[in-house]
This record gives C-alpha cells, sequence and structure tokens, in this order.
C-alpha cells in the first residue's frame, strides 16, 4: 500500500500557488482561519469531499462547511427567495469575514450531495484570515472545510497540531502561525417558519452571540418577522438508552457540530464542579481558569490556566493547546477541565461557557456532561442476582 506524508509549507507567493493547484486538482490543503485549521477540499468536486470524509475519518452523516470569498459567492451555491436573501445579507453584512456559518437551500445543481450529508441545505460562511482568503481566490473555487484534525478529536489551532493528525496522509499544510481566535464558528440555519415568518436556527454556539444577531437583523422590518432559536446540539433523554442515542447520532445532520461527540481529547476528560478528590489529582492534568484551582497546582502532575487574569479572549485562544499539551503529557491518565456553568466562572464568562464540549469516555463513567450544561446519561448494566 503506498503511504503518504503530509508536509508543512511557508506562506509564500510560490507555495500558495502550489496550494491552490492542489486544490483544483482535488486533493487537500489544510490552512488557518481566525477560528481553527481547515481541512479544504474543492466543493464543487465529488471526490474531492468524499477525500475529506475519508482522511478525517468522519461519518458521511456529517455534513461540511463551504468556504467563501464573499456573499455573492455564496449565493451560486443557495437556491433561497429574495427575502433570504435579505435577511442572509444583513447577516453577512455584519459578520462577514467571520465566524459565523448560515446554513440555507443548496443549490443541488452545483453543490455535491456529500457536502450537504444529502440534507438539501449547506453551511456557508467567509473567514477573516487573509490566508484562506488568498486559497479560495487563487483556486478560484469555494473551498469545504470541516477542523483539519481526526474526527472527534480536539480541534487544530497551529499547523503542528494539523501534522500530528495527519501525518501520514497526503495534506499540503499552509503554515499561518496559530489561529487568533481558537473557537469554531456560530452555526445558524435561516428559513421560511411560515408564509410569513422566517427563522434563524442555532445549531452550533461560537464566535457569534444569540444576543449579537438579535441586534442585526432586529431593526429592520423584515428582521421584525424573523426569530431566533437555539439548540446548540441534539438533546438526549435521561431514559433514552445507548443504542437509541447511536441510532439517533447516525440520523444525518442539517449542520456540523450536532454528533455526541465532538473535540475529545483521546484520554478520559472529566469537568469538576468543586475541588477534586486527591485521588483524581495523581495522575492528572489541570486546566484551570482566572486561577480559580491554583491551591491543587502542587497537587496535579500538570497544570495550566486558561487565564490567570480571567481574561475571554485570552481563554478561547488557550483551550485547545492546552488540551493536545495534556493529553501528550507523559503519565497523564486523565484531563480536569473547570466547569465553565459554576457561579464563580460565570461571574467572569458569558460566551465561553457555551461554546465547547468536551466528555468523559470512561467505560466506567455513568454521567457525561458538556459545558453547555446538558446530560448525557449511560445505563448501568443491572447486575444478576446470583441464587444462595
Amino acid at each position: 500500500m503506498e503511504k503518504y506524508s503530509s508536509q508543512i509549507i511557508p506562506h509564500n507567493e510560490v507555495e500558495m500557488l502550489k496550494a491552490a493547484d492542489y486544490i483544483r486538482k482535488g486533493k487537500l490543503v489544510a490552512f488557518p482561519t481566525e477560528t481553527v485549521y481547515g481541512l479544504g477540499a474543492n466543493a464543487l468536486d465529488s471526490a474531492a469531499a468524499s477525500l475529506v470524509f475519508k482522511t478525517k475519518e468522519r461519518p458521511m452523516n456529517d455534513p461540511l462547511i463551504v468556504h467563501v470569498d464573499s456573499f455573492e459567492s455564496a449565493m451560486k451555491l443557495l437556491d433561497i427567495d429574495e427575502n433570504l436573501k435579505e435577511i442572509y445579507k444583513m447577516l453577512t453584512d455584519k459578520y462577514w469575514p467571520g465566524p459565523l456559518t448560515i446554513v440555507a437551500k443548496a443549490n443541488d445543481d452545483i453543490v455535491p450531495s456529500v457536502i450537504t450529508a444529502s440534507t438539501g441545505f449547506v453551511g456557508i460562511r467567509c473567514p477573516d484570515n487573509e490566508i484562506a482568503q488568498e486559497l479560495i481566490r487563487r483556486s478560484g473555487l469555494p473551498i469545504a472545510a470541516p477542523s483539519a484534525n481526526k474526527f472527534g478529536h480536539v480541534s487544530p489551532t497551529k499547523p503542528t497540531h494539523v501534522l500530528s493528525d495527519f501525518a501520514h496522509n497526503d495534506v499540503l499544510i499552509i503554515d499561518g502561525g496559530p489561529c487568533s481566535f481558537g473557537i469554531e464558528s456560530t452555526v445558524a440555519k435561516l428559513f421560511q417558519e411560515s408564509p410569513a415568518k422566517y427563522l434563524i436556527h442555532i445549531f452550533r454556539k461560537g464566535g457569534v452571540s444569540e444576543e449579537s444577531l438579535n441586534e442585526t437583523i432586529g431593526g429592520s422590518e423584515l428582521g421584525k418577522r424573523t426569530s431566533i432559536r437555539v439548540e446548540a446540539r441534539q438533546q438526549i433523554a435521561p431514559n433514552m438508552s445507548t443504542k437509541e442515542a447511536l441510532a439517533e447520532d447516525a440520523k444525518p445532520k442539517e449542520a456540523p457540530g450536532m454528533m455526541l461527540k465532538h473535540y475529545s481529547p483521546r484520554i478520559d476528560t472529566f469537568i469538576i464542579k468543586c475541588k477534586p478528590e486527591k485521588g483524581l489529582l495523581k495522575d492528572a492534568a489541570l486546566i484551570d481558569f482566572a486561577r480559580i484551582h491554583e491551591h491543587t497546582k502542587d497537587e496535579v502532575k500538570w497544570y495550566k490556566d486558561l487565564s490567570e487574569k480571567g481574561d475571554v479572549k485570552e481563554a478561547i485562544g488557550n483551550i485547545y493547546e492546552y488540551l493536545r499539551q495534556a493529553e501528550a503529557s507523559p503519565g497523564i491518565k486523565q484531563i480536569l477541565l473547570i466547569n465553565m456553568n459554576s457561579q464563580e466562572v460565570i461571574s467572569k464568562i458569558t460566551l465561553f461557557k457555551d461554546c465547547l464540549l468536551y466528555t468523559s469516555d470512561a467505560a466506567d463513567d455513568s454521567l457525561r456532561v458538556d459545558l453547555g450544561g446538558r446530560r448525557i446519561i449511560k445505563k448501568k448494566k443491572k447486575k444478576s442476582k446470583t441464587k444462595k
């Protein structure tokens, strides 16, 4: 079997021409955005898009985000009426380039079904990064690009993160340094709910808040007929069995980031709500915020603070890097991440607590909690009674 090796290339004209040629030929290019690194391919080429799924080991029911350089480029990929175009334009005028992905009805004659997971809807965004914009322009194509990591792993904010996950694949990685924001885009679906009403449905929280979206559309007459609904991830009922949850997870998704497992380190990761027991600390990595658990620093094997001064942007920029550092540190058996729903943290942070999901994969863990406070219950196996 032929083996490939990925490589990191510098950002210069010669290498960018090479990267654009890679895209046109149906190959993969990892590039920086303001959020995370993306694993890019020609969005109009079914085979190229399929290669993204294969290389990333991503389920085919999890659609891809398409990156464009303008509102006009996005319109070529969509099949929406004039009112939806007006709302779309309001959003793009405010947030593009930037961390907002807008999901709308795809033009099925242009957008391959593999991109949309056969849902008929496509998520599009315009990245706020000069290298990403340059790659789109030089290739002359919209670029489909999920985060450049193996499916379910921690998102990459540095070129070395991408190389770590795809060292043995044929991926050209453009070195754009660390990403400036470090959290994925907000994903919102735009559609007509009834003849006179429109809906913006937030599937994934990220760089653009619900409050900001409300302010942006609220002033116009059409905006007054547009409501916003939030459902950041699929909800799992406490009485749902593992089999039922997996069956629900296998259904086609209209937007990325809706799977049960998402952005998880490769070792067990727990969200701590109080001071952890000493037994947990011995072989643990502790990721703190605003020095809340600094008193346990000497009791753990590895310690980092997302932001000692409680700065939200600094914390957002560090989270993925620290999770990767922690899982790669020798002797670490579990990662302990500060609970972003605790009152201590909420008083200092507003956006960050809604952006991320990390859960434990421990086989004996009966309760998994994400940073949004939602719970996924694993049913414990009933012990068989032995007759005396």
